[in-house]
């Protein structure tokens, strides 16, 4: 049974946007609201920017750390790439050794690529993003007589990491701007992206984190050359896969009413 949620549209195939241009639930902000809310808006922003430049941050901070700690006077010297090769080997054989660094390879792939750095930056910079243009609307005075941004409720399983129903029986509750103009539109594709998995978003997401891997090999002290070759090529190969890939993704979050 479909999840009916006046007057909010529940279909994650399309952005959420809410059915009243001027208001989220047809009561007129209060004037203490319109006073204080530019105080809210910049707090919410902060603070989402903020994580934001966090996760950028680890993701540069762990190819450093890979580069500067495997260095012989590093805290990681002891854990030499001749001594994990040979490790595996003696513990899997060669061909189960291949298929644990195969294993190990994916999933670190996917945890970097489409974890790091795909769906945390997009949600957390659409995040930053609506409260920003909150914050830029909440300080002008067209703006005073509505208000600037609204909850809409995706279907409990739809979005990521939100797999059931909250006790009102909703999803992930997705704050997001009244006022539809071309670049909250955007903002909105870009919400839609970060929570709700998709397919070809995450196969781009999968290709960077190919690339990402691999980049952690290259910068590694002791790799031999022809592994640093090899690892180059599947980077840049990478790379190659996720352009078509954030290409076809696009068009995955258009608003069917846009066209």
């Amino acid at each position: 049974m479909r999840l009916k949620l006046a007057p909010w549209d529940p279909n994650p195939a399309k952005p959420l946007w809410l059915s009243d241009p001027h208001s989220a639930d047809g009561a007129r902000p209060s004037a203490l609201a319109v006073a204080l809310r530019p105080f809210g808006y910049l707090l919410y922003a902060a603070f989402f920017w903020l994580i934001l430049l966090i996760v950028i941050g680890l993701a540069v901070g762990f190819v450093v750390f890979a580069a500067v700690a495997t260095r012989p006077d590093g805290p990681l010297s002891d854990v030499a790439w001749d001594g994990a090769v040979s490790g595996a080997v003696e513990g899997f054989g060669r061909v189960g050794a291949v298929l644990v660094w195969l294993v190990v390879a994916v999933l670190a792939s996917m945890c970097f690529g489409a974890a790091m750095l795909v769906y945390l930056p997009l949600s957390t910079a659409a995040a930053a993003l609506v409260a920003s243009l909150a914050f830029a609307r909440s300080l002008q005075h067209r703006y005073r007589e509505e208000k600037i941004t609204g909850t809409s409720w995706a279907r409990p399983g739809d979005t990521l990491g939100f797999r059931w129903p909250g006790p009102d029986g909703r999803g992930l509750a997705i704050t997001i701007p009244v006022r539809r103009t071309p670049y909250s539109i955007a903002v909105v594709k870009l919400v839609h992206a970060g929570y709700f998995v998709k397919r070809w978003t995450f196969l781009a997401g999968w290709a960077i984190g190919v690339s990402y891997v691999a980049t952690l090999v290259i910068v590694w002290h002791d790799v031999p050359p022809t592994v640093t070759v090899v690892a180059a090529v599947v980077g840049v190969v990478g790379l190659g896969l996720s352009v078509p890939a954030f290409v076809r993704a696009r068009r995955e979050y258009v608003d069917p009413r846009s066209r």
